[in-house]
């Protein structure tokens, strides 16, 4: 069962019963079959590889200590540490590309602090933020840029000045409603 259930052999299964399915209702020889998901593949292999130099980059940065120094910036400088774990989920994602490691690792980063500091609202906006910071500034460097491009037939010209102008948009739009809730509503 445990070798069942595992996501690897999941993932494997699946792809093997689809190309079993495209072999048998296409009527196509396997020659024909693989040659049409070479280009799939293929783009496939890229977005993982941009992906897993994203994830290992992300956990340099949380092995650096970066989570001390943003507590330190938050208490000697009086930074709200909501501002903090934006700055910081954006840069990263800016960085490296990835939301979802973006995410991971600001939250690695910011639990630090979160141990030795009395917030005047709840934790949930600390998630948000960081949600919100990773959302933005997509560009050449994330997986779902070149998804987003390549499915919509948009040059990279286009998609910076679509795709990215709406997600940054929606970023620091959340980033600023998030602000206002916290002060009106902090739920302590």
């Amino acid at each position: 069962m445990n070798i069942l259930g595992d996501k690897n052999f999941a993932f494997l299964g699946g792809a093997l019963i689809g190309i079993w399915l495209l072999l048998r209702y296409k009527g196509k020889n396997f020659k024909t079959t693989f040659d049409l998901l070479t280009p799939a593949l293929g783009s496939g292999a890229v977005i993982a590889l941009i992906t897993c130099a994203g994830g290992s980059f992300g956990k340099a940065l949380a092995e650096a200590g970066i989570g001390s120094l943003i507590e330190q910036a938050a208490r000697q400088w009086e930074i709200s540490l909501m501002l903090l774990a934006y700055l910081t989920a954006t840069l990263i994602r800016i960085a490296q590309g990835s939301a979802t490691v973006s995410m991971i690792t600001t939250a690695g980063i910011i639990s630090t602090a979160l141990t030795t500091m009395n917030l005047p609202y709840h934790p949930v906006y600390l998630v948000c933020v960081i949600g919100f910071g990773a959302t933005g500034f997509t560009w050449m460097n994330d997986s779902g840029f070149w998804i987003f491009s390549q499915m919509t037939g948009l040059s990279e010209t286009q998609t910076l000045k679509t795709w990215t102008v709406l997600l940054t948009v929606m970023s620091f739009t959340g980033f600023l409603w998030v602000l206002i809730l916290s002060s009106i509503l902090p739920l302590v």
